[in-house]
């Protein structure tokens, strides 16, 4: 009785229509609305002929228009007859005011528009300079991990060393005796030359000239020098069976020369001393004389002779003889001193002693000074005078 009209107009669903994208769909936005008031549209007139609907034809049967449903249609219809009976005016053009031109900025300017949004941008691509910059900034960063790390297990393995050493009972220590083997000792060498008792100095008693001796005294003092010993050393005078040689032979083979008073007030006993004053070694000579002679007297008229007379105990030093010979007098431990600088008391000198036993002769004042050291170390010293 009833036929779907969507079939018979072909079907308006939208959902039935295989073509239908919804981006085609079109979206109302009010951008649209903004631009329509901004040009609006002109208005269409239109008159109430073109609005009149067509009469409805009562085309109805027997029994439709007994039917309940269909009277309304009936009804419908003669309502639109009477309405068809109305009086239609005339259009009247009304006069309208002008459109107000709308400013969209000013609206646009109230409303909230939200930003427009950016894109990232792409991610650049990383040069090979950035790359080798990245690899290094890496490999530095491993490093140093390392490093920490090697550091941090060093520290804890030496306090865990730590904790052992000191919770550790250390174990007694037995130590076996070793037998020590003999270490030979190295041989001492024995000084050739003695400081504290006389040394043998042998002559020949058949050699008479005064060189001979001169040249064996001179061997004797370069063995000193050799041995390095700065002295005194004394020396006992001795023939090839060492027996001892009396002055008089010594003096007379040697060139000494005394007066007779004094040769004759002297005992055969006598010392010669070497000793190294600087730079230069130099003689001395103790002279024991006998009792009861006044040999300070003795000594001191034999001053004038004394330079030449005691030449050869001066070696090879150089000087000049001095004409006018004036002793002085000095003091040395409680004993008086006389002496002459032929060059300087450093150098050359004669100074003498006449002690309680003995005639001390040396050929500085330093020499003397040994002898008596060596000969009396009791003695004294006494402040020195000089004349």
């Amino acid at each position: 009785m009833f036929e779907d009209k969507n079939k018979k107009s072909g079907g308006n669903d939208l959902s039935q229509n295989k073509e239908f994208r919804p981006s085609n769909i079109p979206i109302h936005t009010m951008l649209g609305d903004l631009l329509e008031l901004e040009h609006p549209k002109k208005a269409v007139p239109f008159s109430a002929e073109q609005i009149s609907q067509p009469p409805i034809k009562n085309n109805l049967t027997e029994a439709q228009k007994t039917s309940p449903f269909l009277n309304q249609l009936q009804d419908s219809a003669s309502s639109n007859k009477d309405s068809s009976r109305l009086k239609i005016f005339p259009e009247v053009n009304v006069p309208r005011p002008p459109a107000k031109k709308i400013d969209v900025s000013e609206i646009k300017k109230d409303l909230f528009i939200r930003p427009e949004k950016k894109l990232a941008e792409a991610p650049r691509k990383e040069t090979g300079q950035n790359r080798t910059i990245g690899k290094l900034i890496g490999a530095i960063a491993i490093i140093l991990i390392i490093i920490a790390l090697g550091g941090g297990g060093y520290y804890f393995w030496m306090n865990k060393q730590k904790e052992l050493r000191n919770n550790s009972t250390p174990e007694p220590i037995i130590e076996t005796p070793v037998e020590s083997e003999p270490v030979a000792e190295a041989p001492q060498k024995t000084p050739k030359f003695s400081l504290e008792k006389p040394n043998y100095l042998q002559v020949d008693p058949a050699a008479t000239e005064p060189d001979a001796w001169k040249n064996t005294i001179t061997e004797y003092l370069k063995e000193v020098e050799k041995e390095n010993v700065v002295g005194p050393v004394e020396f006992t005078v001795v023939d090839k069976e060492n027996n001892p040689v009396g002055f008089p032979i010594f003096s007379k083979n040697l060139g000494i020369v005394f007066s007779k008073n004094i040769l004759v007030s002297l005992k055969e006993t006598f010392s010669l001393f070497f000793y190294k004053d600087g730079e230069n070694y130099r003689l001395g000579i103790s002279l024991d004389y006998k009792d009861g002679v006044n040999l300070k007297n003795l000594m001191l008229l034999e001053e004038p002779r004394l330079m030449a007379g005691l030449k050869p105990l001066f070696l090879d030093a150089q000087y000049i003889p001095i004409k006018v010979q004036r002793f002085s007098n000095n003091a040395y431990k409680n004993l008086p001193v006389r002496y002459l600088n032929i060059v300087s008391p450093e150098y050359l000198s004669i100074d003498y002693v006449v002690s309680s036993k003995a005639l001390l002769i040396g050929t500085t004042r330093m020499t003397t000074k040994v002898v008596i050291d060596h000969l009396n170390p009791e003695t004294e010293e006494m402040p020195q005078q000089t004349e």
